[in-house]
């Protein structure tokens, strides 16, 4: 199933192929969204976000700021 799944992903033209990672990356940050408490304030949101989805790259400082 995989390897199918890789020989249809690979026959789209590259545009299709970085739209479908985009959706796919969009789609990962929603559920990511949508796990967190409610009552975080944005800035926690952020780094929430942050570290799930890049858990090994440090938070920039500058991400913070708004």
């Amino acid at each position: 199933m995989e390897a199918e799944f890789r020989k249809r992903l690979m026959a789209l033209p590259p545009e299709g192929r970085w739209r479908r990672g985009a959706l796919m990356f969009d789609a990962a940050r929603t559920m990511v969204k949508v796990s967190m408490p409610e009552w975080l304030p944005e800035d926690e949101r952020r780094r929430w976000l942050w570290q799930r989805l890049y858990p090994e790259v440090p938070l920039p400082e500058r991400a913070l700021m708004v």
